[in-house]
């Protein structure tokens, strides 16, 4: 029983979702979704766009470094696309809760 147990039964528990928690779900399940990019420097290149400085960012990380310049900005962010249903491109920006 115990082997079948561990065999059918799944357990999980919910967390909330954290840049680095998504980033690291990402990476372990699709590394090419994230550019490759390893959460070490990921994390050296959030320090070098500080929230006081404008960024143009053009990505295919979906959404992975505009959800967290708008999750760290403390002051309002601006964000263009080409057309607004091209929203739907950024993932993460809805995954880590981020109002639009």
């Amino acid at each position: 029983m115990a082997k079948k147990r561990r065999k059918y039964l799944f357990r999980f528990h919910a967390e909330k979702p954290t840049l680095e928690n998504v980033h690291n779900f990402y990476f372990t399940s699709d590394p090419k979704a994230v550019g490759y990019i390893r959460w070490d420097m990921f994390a050296f290149m959030l320090l070098q766009a500080s929230p006081f400085r404008n960024v143009l960012l053009a990505e295919k990380t979906k959404g992975l470094f505009l959800g967290s310049l708008i999750q760290r900005s403390a002051q309002s962010v601006t964000v263009c696309c080409d057309e607004v249903k091209n929203i739907k491109r950024f993932p993460i920006v809805e995954q880590l809760n981020i109002n639009k």
